[in-house]
């Protein structure tokens, strides 16, 4: 009985252990398909507010993300100016430089990734080429 009890103890965190990895395996990937998903509309449009007002989330945590990322830009960080410094700009103003900001790094990113994969498809034509020759 107490073999047993301690076998028990001994493989009831391993059982655990497994159905909390399946759990965060299946959250994994449904995290990575919405991430595709996600991509591939901002290819389809080369505009990043098309994925702002589709995927985001709307509400506080949307205002926050908008709110701390400009101030960030346009502040230099916290502290960079005292109260009494700090420019005064509306949310709408605030939202599309965040829009305009998103944008150039995203279209920036889909540039470089494409030129990379320009150049190792080129660099694997090349290589052919001069194999042949």
């Amino acid at each position: 009985m107490c073999r047993l009890l301690s076998i028990g103890l001994t493989v009831w965190p391993l059982i655990l252990n497994a159905q909390v990895n399946r759990t965060t395996e299946g959250k994994r990937q449904e995290a990575e398909a919405t991430a595709d998903r996600i991509i591939a509309r901002f290819y389809e449009t080369l505009d990043f507010e098309t994925v702002y007002k589709e995927y985001y989330v709307s509400g506080d945590l949307k205002s926050a993300e908008v709110e701390i990322i400009v101030n960030n830009f346009t502040q230099g960080g916290l502290g960079a100016f005292n109260s009494r410094e700090k420019p005064q700009i509306d949310f709408s103003a605030k939202e599309r430089a965040y829009l305009s900001l998103a944008n150039f790094r995203w279209v920036s990113s889909a540039a470089r990734w494409r030129r990379d994969q320009n150049a190792k498809r080129c660099g694997a034509s090349l290589d052919t080429l001069l194999r042949t020759y």
